[in-house]
């Protein structure tokens, strides 16, 4: 287990989860998936409707459907971005990406009806948005080019910035609400890289971290709560090319209370074969 530095910083930034229910199964078939080359995973529910977005070189265009998929709105902003999060709350949309134009991170925010209310940049140019929650406001994670390190973690919420840095690099991945605090989860990129996580509390100051190492190569792929425990999906792959993904449940003191193991092998990489 190893501890990471938390600095807060006051960050000179401007203005601006719930987990996106199951989207049904639909015929691939269908006029309007194929039209904008789209699949159901790309599909956000809201009410009795559904929500997705592309982008092209005029800026980001959002589609409502109704139950039957059918194309009852579309909403289009000048703003082009390479998205990265959709999610929905409070009966608003808040969609998180990469600001082509200004090259940073950038969180919109839009009525149900697809209004923009707000726009608001977070980070230095280069940055990279990775996820967002929203706890009475939206709390952003990206990462960051570090002083000493290739990457570092910085959490935006409201108009300061906390920044995990370490002697390492860090990635992040996920930020979840857990236990009256936060969970920061990602990857610690190393020799190998390995597992990150971090919880923290209301004001992002550390409780406890892991730092999680199977092999070579460690990813989180998926973080789900439940009964105030962590169940994680952790990929992992050795030298042989041999990929494992872990199934890992953590209780709310940082313990791993259980772990099984799914092998997988694929073929070796490139450099391997004869």
């Amino acid at each position: 287990m190893k501890k990471l530095l938390l600095i807060p910083a006051i960050a000179l930034i401007s203005g601006c989860m719930q987990t996106t229910p199951k989207i049904k199964s639909f015929n691939n078939d269908l006029k309007i998936l194929n039209k904008y080359n789209i699949d159901t995973n790309r599909l956000h529910k809201i009410g009795d409707n559904y929500l997705f977005f592309i982008t092209n070189q005029n800026g980001t265009i959002i589609y409502k459907l109704d139950k039957n998929l059918k194309v009852i709105m579309s909403k289009k902003v000048p703003i082009m971005i390479n998205p990265t999060k959709l999610k929905i709350a409070n009966n608003k949309i808040y969609l998180l990406g990469y600001s082509v134009n200004n090259q940073k991170p950038i969180l919109l925010t839009f009525t149900k009806f697809g209004k923009l209310l707000n726009k608001k940049f977070y980070g230095e140019k280069f940055n990279t948005p990775r996820d967002f929650i929203i706890d009475k406001t939206p709390i952003v994670a990206i990462n960051s080019y570090g002083k000493t390190t290739s990457t570092d973690i910085d959490i935006y919420k409201n108009d300061k910035k906390y920044s995990f840095a370490s002697p390492l690099a860090e990635e992040v991945n996920f930020i979840r609400k857990f236990d009256n605090g936060y969970l920061i989860l990602g990857n610690i990129l190393q020799n190998t890289q390995n597992a990150l996580i971090v919880y923290t509390d209301k004001n992002f100051k550390t409780k406890w971290t892991l730092d999680i190492d199977y092999g070579v190569d460690e990813d989180v792929k998926n973080v789900k709560i439940t009964n105030n425990e962590i169940i994680l999906t952790i990929n992992s792959q050795n030298y042989t090319g041999m990929e494992s993904d872990y199934t890992i449940i953590i209780d709310k003191n940082g313990k791993i209370i259980s772990k099984k193991q799914d092998y997988k092998i694929k073929d070796l990489p490139l450099k391997f074969h004869g």
